[in-house]
């Protein structure tokens, strides 16, 4: 069983981020989609600013429980940790 997982789809054109998608598995009832993260990149350069409001975009709209493996702070965390480091490659 996963922790967090996350999902995420876009095209670059020219440096800019464009059809972002983005979603979460094991961080709520059932896989989530990111659109508030989504919004964030869209149409952006993957500046480290535009990452980290992205990863705080994350944190804050999934809704992982608490449990054996994890509690939700660290599920919140790891969400943005994880979209930020697909961002990067």
């Amino acid at each position: 069983c996963s922790v967090v997982t996350v999902g995420l789809a876009f095209t670059p054109r020219q440096g800019v981020l464009t059809g972002v998608r983005v979603a979460f598995g094991s961080s709520a009832p059932t896989p989530l989609r990111g659109r508030r993260a989504e919004a964030v990149l869209e149409g952006q350069r993957p500046t480290p600013e535009v990452v980290d409001r992205a990863a705080r975009a994350a944190a804050e709209e999934v809704s992982p429980i608490s449990d054996i493996r994890g509690s939700e702070r660290y599920r919140r965390a790891l969400a943005g940790v994880f979209l930020r480091r697909l961002v990067h490659g």
